[in-house]
């Protein structure tokens, strides 16, 4: 139950952060929105979704990131959020938009809304597989599976917005719902999925809930050696990991190491 609270409590948090992130990231492009419009050939569409997916991605990305130092922080980490969210988004941003583009331009008519929600769905995968390299133990396969379903979805609610707001309106919600969807089904993928995890209990009773995998889940008394910090206890205290099936624990302070359910 602990588990499952904390889940719907981050997946609305990620949900949330990559809402605000779509609608950043559209609302600095929108003033060039012109020129992804007048485009005429392929080549030009590409080059022009591309660029235009690119900061929609990096915001996404960031904001995502964002969410998720705040969920296992309990505070904001902007720096580590743009470092970690902002240059690799829009790399995968512009890759996945121009990706999407090629294939709706070449092979639709312009009209065909399912091929056009499928290819929200290409660049949503392609996302997800981003963030799936700074997301500790999300997986690529959780990442790209979740990033592609949050990107269907978020697709349809685009073409929706699209048809019943005006142009600029509708891309800001599209973008908007784009990032949410992505965001909640990046925690819906982890938390289906994953095989082990731990659930923090605080005393001010919060939870929080961490996937276990092969990359090392650490706390300690140094943010920069430890995923979750605890004051008044070594830099590196205790570090949980994914080995061959088995949850290994190690105690730096006692110099021990057991095997978890």
């Amino acid at each position: 139950m602990k588990r499952n609270l904390s889940a719907i409590k981050k997946a609305l948090q990620f949900g949330i952060s990559g809402a605000v992130g779509g609608f950043a990231g559209n609302l600095i492009t929108e003033p060039f929105m012109h020129h992804l419009n007048d485009s005429t050939s392929v080549f030009d569409s590409v080059l022009s979704t591309s660029r235009w997916f690119g900061l929609v991605g990096g915001g996404i990305a960031t904001a995502i990131m964002f969410g998720y130092y705040y969920y296992i922080k309990g505070k904001p980490q902007i720096k580590q959020s743009l470092k970690n969210g902002g240059l690799f988004g829009i790399i995968f941003g512009a890759i996945s938009g121009a990706i999407a583009e090629g294939i709706f331009s070449g092979i639709g008519d312009g009209e065909n809304e399912i091929l056009r929600v499928i290819c929200w769905g290409i660049a949503g995968g392609l996302l997800g597989l981003g963030l799936s390299k700074r997301i500790p133990n999300l997986g690529t396969m959780r990442g790209m599976g979740g990033g592609g379903v949050g990107g269907l979805l978020g697709g349809c609610l685009f073409i929706l917005f699209a048809y019943t707001l005006s142009g600029t309106a509708g891309r800001l919600a599209g973008c908007a719902a784009i990032g949410f969807w992505i965001g909640i089904m990046l925690v819906v993928a982890e938390t289906l999925f994953n095989k082990a995890w731990l659930v923090i209990s605080y005393d001010t009773g919060t939870n929080r809930t961490l996937t276990i995998g092969a990359e090392p889940v650490t706390f300690g008394s140094d943010e920069n050696l430890s995923i979750i910090y605890i004051p008044h206890v070594a830099p590196l205290a205790m570090r949980f990991h994914l080995e061959a099936g088995q949850i290994v624990c190690e105690n730096f302070d006692g110099g021990a190491v057991s095997y978890l359910r």
